[in-house]
């Protein structure tokens, strides 16, 4: 251990080495190097050789006197912890050296074995677990961050894949251009594992129950998606009434804040057959509800909207209605969302393909859909 007491006092010197020298409480393989500077100038230019695990800090020096002291060191090495040495007076600058990031006061009577080494033991232990909860604060505000990017960039991941596929459904009879589309949905396909990835790199805990949670609605309906009817690869489920018997078309209320979604959604649920209702929020959707409660089937809400986001707009019309099916989606994995106070619905994460919103309906109706129309 590396202890460095910078006061120009040689009487409290001496005697803070002759503790040090004496203590027995260090591990087995440590050692004890005690060195002494007189002014701050000189004790930063011994810090230039190489950090110090403590230091001992007078407030009374040459060419600093009281707070400033502190604060200067301070600036100096921010990670070390400091024990400042003051004199009968100083407990009030003491607190306040303390309150800006100082780990303990030594005052005068305070200089025996027992204060001094009991005092380098809890400052070093308490910046050990400042510095833990420093770190954990940062990669808090990362994984903050990360979701909010990944949220955005999954949304933007969601609306190309969508008018893509779709382009590439359209026009798959001109050769060479549904490979060139495949190309361009594959790499955002790929974007959006990477982001995936990244987020719980950034956070290990994060998305094993949406990832979990997805493969299960694909791979309880694997059966029934081989027998849907495309065109390509990639191209949008349709439904697909059957002529000659007279079919009711369904109503789903679509609620997304972020416009492009909203219209790429709509396009989607119209090309499948279905009858649209379109809300920018959670607050419009739950009027819109309200008012046609009688022709909506199902309800897809975006889950972080403005005004009223997608888990509290779904409680509300659940008291409206209980038995409406609900699907909530959204570009945060379903793990990073703090809670779905809503019960029975069914969750998608963006990007998602039309597959798999088309299964997700399915499984939401239950038996209210006749399976020949999909």
């Amino acid at each position: 251990m590396y202890l460095q007491i910078i006061s120009e006092d040689v009487t409290r010197i001496h005697k803070l080495t002759r503790i040090l020298q004496k203590w027995t409480g260090l591990p087995s393989e440590a050692s004890m190097n005690i060195s002494s500077s007189p002014s701050l100038e000189a004790a930063a230019e011994a810090l230039e050789t190489g950090p110090c695990d403590v230091i001992l800090l007078d407030l009374s020096l040459k060419d600093s006197q009281g707070l400033r002291t502190f604060e200067r060191m301070h600036s100096l090495t921010p990670m070390t912890p400091i024990i400042v040495l003051g004199r009968d007076g100083d407990e009030d600058i003491a607190v306040e050296a303390i309150r800006l990031g100082a780990q303990d006061f030594l005052g005068p009577r305070d200089f025996s074995h027992c204060y001094v080494t009991r005092s380098i033991r809890f400052a070093t232990e308490r910046k050990k677990f400042d510095l833990r909860m420093r770190q954990k604060e940062k990669i808090d505000g990362v994984n903050a961050i990360s979701g909010g990017f990944a949220h955005d960039l999954n949304n933007l991941i969601h609306v190309i894949l969508g008018y893509t596929r779709s382009i590439n459904d359209k026009i798959s009879s001109m050769a060479g251009f549904d490979r060139h589309l495949e190309k361009i949905i594959s790499a955002a396909t790929q974007s959006s594992t990477i982001i995936n990835q990244l987020m719980s790199y950034a956070d290990p805990t994060l998305g094993a129950q949406s990832d979990a949670s997805q493969r299960d609605l694909n791979s309880s309906h694997s059966d029934s998606k081989d027998k849907v009817p495309s065109t390509a690869h990639f191209s949008v489920v349709r439904l697909r009434p059957i002529a000659d018997q007279a079919r009711v078309r369904r109503m789903v209320l679509v609620a997304d804040d972020d416009e492009d979604v909203l219209f790429l959604t709509e396009s989607t649920l119209q090309e499948m057959g279905i009858d649209v209702i379109v809300a920018k929020d959670g607050r419009m959707a739950v009027e819109l509800f309200e008012r046609m409660r009688d022709q909506i089937d199902l309800v897809l809400l975006d889950y972080a909207m403005p005004e009223m986001n997608g888990d509290e707009a779904c409680r509300r019309i659940r008291n409206l209605a209980p038995d409406v099916p609900v699907i909530l989606c959204s570009g945060y994995r379903q793990s990073d969302i703090a809670a779905i106070h809503c019960d029975d619905v069914e969750f998608i994460q963006k990007p998602y393909q039309p597959e798999c919103l088309s299964m997700a309906i399915r499984h939401a109706l239950g038996g209210m859909m006749d399976a020949a129309m999909w």
